[in-house]
């Protein structure tokens, strides 16, 4: 008696546990019905052609996005995009901080540094390069200053 009522306890539950699943299964064919409402075996396969041919060709634009932004990238790194200006008097009868020196660098501290010395009857200008942060001409000490400054290692814009 016993052995027979674990056995109808076993099936009930084993009923329920089919009921649950066939619900189950119900919705999930339900969603398939919908997703795939107007869609025959023909046109599924040339959909997912269509599918993975867009997400190769989103890819393919990706790649090349990525190689113009790699460009892009060089490309501001080399424009001369720092800059440091020092005003200072050139020559000790003239005032009013005239003369000057400008340097324009990039991030390389590749770039020019450009210098006018304002007197009152002629006035000077100089430009010379700048590679790696200095130049092969001699450099006054403004012109130091203008490259530092353009450069970050110094704050201070006058002299």
């Amino acid at each position: 008696m016993e052995l027979l009522l674990g056995m109808m306890i076993v099936q009930f539950i084993l009923v329920i546990v089919v009921l649950v699943n066939w619900i189950k299964f119900r919705r999930i064919r339900q969603q398939q019905k919908r997703l795939l409402r107007g869609v025959t075996r023909e046109n599924l396969e040339h959909l997912i052609h269509e599918y993975t041919r867009s997400v190769h060709e989103a890819e393919r634009q990706l790649d090349e996005a990525a190689v113009q932004l790699d460009e892009l990238n060089r490309k501001m790194s080399a424009l001369k995009g720092k800059i440091g200006l020092v005003r200072y008097n050139a020559l000790a009868e003239q005032g009013n901080n005239l003369s000057f020196s400008l340097a324009l660098v990039d991030e390389e501290q590749n770039g020019v540094v450009i210098s006018s010395l304002y007197g009152r009857h002629q006035t000077y200008a100089y430009a010379k390069p700048v590679v790696r942060g200095t130049s092969e001409y001699s450099l006054s000490k403004e012109e130091k200053e203008a490259i530092a400054l353009a450069v970050g290692e110094k704050q201070e814009a006058y002299v």
